[in-house]
């Protein structure tokens, strides 16, 4: 048997054989496939932290949002009542799930005190990605701690 290379005649007068085409490889070849991997990699190694960083600052202003939205209610249930609200349920106000899923909530109220004063306080839940943010609270006199956190 021998072998026909295309485009190349026949040894039989007449007989031809066409020309192929060049074979035409399409896609990857695995080493440019592992390049590419690489600089995905190096890239999400780079982007990992700081996209951690945001969602927990992202998490940290959404808990002082609701602090501050709890202490304006607050100041409006005083102007309407004279004394501070111990609880939510009181103020009709509702836990937002971004505060709920990664922080605690208390109110602390002393409406004995003159003036009568209360104390807001937001503390992240542990085993949560805001375990190792600090304590956040919000006073009746407008203290706010940690101060490098607000």
């Amino acid at each position: 048997m021998r072998t026909v290379y295309p485009g190349v005649l026949s040894p039989r007068p007449g007989v031809s054989f066409p020309a192929r085409h060049p074979i035409v490889y399409a896609g990857f070849s695995l080493v440019e496939l592992m390049v590419a991997m690489g600089v995905v990699a190096i890239l999400a190694l780079i982007a990992y932290p700081s996209y951690s960083q945001y969602t927990i600052r992202a998490s940290r202003s959404a808990a002082q949002q609701f602090l501050l939205e709890v202490a304006s209610r607050q100041e409006q249930h005083l102007l309407d009542t004279r004394r501070y609200a111990p609880s939510l349920e009181e103020l009709n106000i509702g836990v937002p799930e971004t505060f709920a899923k990664y922080y605690n909530s208390v109110i602390s109220v002393d409406n004995a005190a003159s003036p009568p004063l209360y104390q807001l306080t937001a503390a992240p839940i542990a085993g949560t990605r805001q375990e190792t943010d600090p304590v956040l609270t919000l006073s009746s006199t407008g203290l706010r701690t940690p101060l490098d956190h607000w």
